[in-house]
Order: C-alpha cells, then structure tokens, then sequence
C-alpha cells in the first residue's frame, strides 16, 4: 500500500514538471505597441512647412528643361488668373511660400549672357515682409553657376503696385568669372485665392570685363 501511495505521488510530480517544458505563449495583446512611425511604414504626414506642398527642385536639370518648366508655370498663371490681382482683402491673412523659376538677361560690357534658375519666395503677409533666394542657376549654353540669389529686406503693401519689393544680391561663379550681381526684385499677387506671384528682376552685375545691366522676371506659385 506505501509502494502504491508512494507510485501516485512521483507520478503526479512528474506531470506537473512535464507542463513546464512546454514554450511559453504570450497572452494576445500583451505584445508592447510599436511607436508610430517605427516599423510600419513610413513617417511621411504628407506635408511640410506651411502645408501647401511645395515644389522639389531638381539642381542638375538643363536650361532648356528648366525653361520649359517656366513657360509652362507662366502659362497656367495665365490661364488661372487672367491677369487678375488679387484684392487686398483677399491676401492671406499668414505666410505662404511660393516657388517657380526666374529667367534674366545680361547685357553690356562683354559677353552677353541668358540665365535661368528656380526661385523660392516667402511671403509673409502678416508681418509684411518677404525673402528667398533663386538658385539652380544655368546659362543658355547650359553651364551652371556656382552660389545664388538671395531676396532679402522685402516689403508688402496689400495696396501698393507692386505688392512685394526686396533687394536681390548675391555673387554667382562659372567658366567665364564671377558675376557681382546688385539689384531688385518687385511683383504683385495674382488669383482669386492669392495663388501666383510675378514679378521682374533688375539691376547690374560686376563681371571681369565690366558692369553689366540685369533685366528678367520671374513667376511663382503656392
């Protein structure tokens, strides 16, 4: 009888050992949660700065593609606007950024040169203040230039004509010399919803064989 107690008992040890040597499963739901953005997906919300977007400049694109891109901006800000400015009290009340491109021409001492390039513009209607920089610059033949345009101390004036006047400065650098550039920039806001801004470039430009004159324009849009 205290064989057979004794039986029972080792038998009943040995099963609940037997258990334990099973893996473990974790109860559902007891996983810890995977932070956003880590793991599933990316963390792209998509959009960035004020939320209009935004163009991505390509910096190796030609002339001859960024001035395609240009017509083709200038004629859908033709078609959307029909030349209409947009009325003071129609003006964003914030900032809105705009971009596009700019093209100018130089003439005078030298040789004379066409540039192209892409154009940021921050409109800061607010505070009524502008600045930017147009970059990516090129020449006709398609040889690009080191360094950019920088828009800077612009002003807004809902009612004025033009809205936005800045400086426009920089020192660009290429095959030919540095070009010295010393100028202005002014335009006006244009569509129902202030989607467009255009405008024109002027100024002179220092260069190896003298000064020369700076005349373009530009166009941009939200």
């Amino acid at each position: 009888m205290r064989i057979w107690v004794l039986f029972v008992v080792v038998l009943a040890g040995l099963s609940g050992c037997g258990g334990s040597s099973s893996p473990a499963v974790e109860p559902p739901g007891t996983e810890e949660p995977t932070p956003p953005g880590d793991g599933g997906g990316d963390d792209d919300d998509g959009g960035s700065g004020d939320g209009d977007g935004g163009e991505t400049f390509d910096p190796v694109l030609d002339y001859a593609a960024r001035e395609a891109a240009f017509d083709a901006l200038d004629s859908a800000f033709r078609d959307e606007t029909g030349w209409r400015r947009t009325p003071q009290r129609a003006l964003p009340a914030g900032q809105a950024l705009y971009e596009g491109h700019a093209r100018m021409d130089l003439s005078g001492a030298g040789n004379a040169a066409t540039l192209n390039g892409d154009m940021r513009l921050l409109m800061n209607f607010g505070l009524e203040t502008a600045a930017g920089e147009i970059s990516n610059l090129r020449r006709s033949d398609d040889t690009p230039l080191g360094g950019a345009l920088e828009i800077r101390d612009g002003t807004i004036d809902g009612a004025g004509d033009p809205v936005m006047r800045a400086t426009l400065e920089g020192t660009l650098t290429g095959g030919r010399g540095a070009l010295d550039v010393d100028g202005t920039i002014d335009g006006s806001v244009y569509g129902d919803n202030a989607g467009f801004v255009r405008g024109r470039l002027s100024g002179t430009v220092g260069t190896r064989d003298g000064v020369q004159t700076l005349d373009g324009g530009f166009v941009t849009a939200r």
